[in-house]
């Protein structure tokens, strides 16, 4: 009996979360749910890591005013009732991330309320826990495309095959996590689908999801970003219809790169049915693990310091 009572002190609102490794799509189809004329989701405010330390360690005072700071909401108008006031604990937390969002939704006249953000693919139990009931989707991309990618940018893996070894930890986590949900919970998608048929892939989303499908999910122009001045120079194509040919991109790259990346990724890869080149998991050979690490460590030095030589 205690812990239904606990069990009821958590929000029930319906909402959802879009996570997947970076490189993924997670941008693109948090753009496209967000077109929805019921569906609000927000860019990465990765409301774990970054506001539930703060509440519980200061108080709801500490988390309004951290949120005011980056110029999103009024935070403490919304939190001035007295019944979010209780004690600091995690099922407060919920409390007060739920009606910031659903207030948030509200003003731009939306039912549900939710986030994307890269990193809850190891936060999926919590979350769940947190929010009962959640919806969880899941973006998965061929890793071959995804370390290409990632290793080009400013903030991921400094090689293409530690973040293909990043890309299989991240789905691993959030794949095994998922099963442990309920089916009406979650569902995961391929980036492929989402590009070739875009359509298909989001009634099926909607239809999980509880919600019609709407045409204008298609149109890029009503993908809105959010709390982002940045996110066109992140995401420059993001605003364009996906091209196909992007999915085919990383196999003109060397036969060599793409078995190191398949070294790093090959059980994870395959049960998500992308057909790896080699027949059996390859291995990277010692030599090119020292090459790797120290490439790795030059490009960290060049990201902090801007060596000119390293540029890509």
């Amino acid at each position: 009996m205690t812990n239904n009572r606990i069990q009821l002190r958590y929000p029930s609102d319906q909402c959802l979360f879009v996570l997947g490794c970076d490189r993924s799509g997670t941008t693109l189809l948090q753009r496209m749910l967000n077109a929805h004329s019921k569906i609000m989701v927000t860019y990465e405010w990765n409301i774990l890591n970054r506001y539930e330390r703060v509440f519980l360690d200061h108080g709801l005072e500490a988390l309004a005013d951290v949120i005011e700071e980056s110029g999103v909401l009024k935070a403490h108008s919304i939190l001035a009732d007295q019944e979010l006031r209780g004690r600091a604990d995690d099922q407060s937390f919920a409390a007060v991330m739920a009606r910031l969002f659903r207030e948030q939704a509200k003003s731009q006249g939306k039912q549900y309320w939710g986030d994307k953000y890269p990193g809850y693919t190891r936060k999926v139990g919590r979350l769940a826990e947190l929010f009962p009931n959640a919806f969880f989707v899941h973006i998965v991309r061929d890793p071959r495309a995804v370390a290409l990618s990632w290793e080009k940018t400013r903030w991921g893996p400094n090689t293409a095959p530690a973040a293909a070894t990043a890309w299989a930890r991240r789905v691993e986590h959030a794949r095994v996590a998922m099963q442990d949900l309920s089916a009406e919970r979650s569902i995961a998608v391929l980036y492929e689908d989402l590009v070739n048929h875009p359509e298909q892939t989001l009634r099926n989303i909607c239809r999980k999801f509880g919600v019609d499908f709407q045409p204008q999910m298609l149109e890029t122009s009503t993908k809105t970003g959010f709390n982002n001045p940045n996110l066109d120079r992140l995401h420059p194509l993001v605003n364009l219809a996906p091209q196909r040919s992007v999915l085919e991109k990383w196999k003109t790259q060397s036969p060599r790169v793409l078995t190191h990346i398949e070294a790093r990724c090959y059980d994870e890869m395959q049960k998500w049915n992308y057909v790896p080149l080699n027949a059996k998991q390859p291995v990277v050979p010692i030599a090119w693990r020292a090459y790797y690490r120290l490439l790795g460590r030059l490009r960290s030095l060049h990201r902090r310091k801007h060596i000119p030589f390293l540029s890509r």
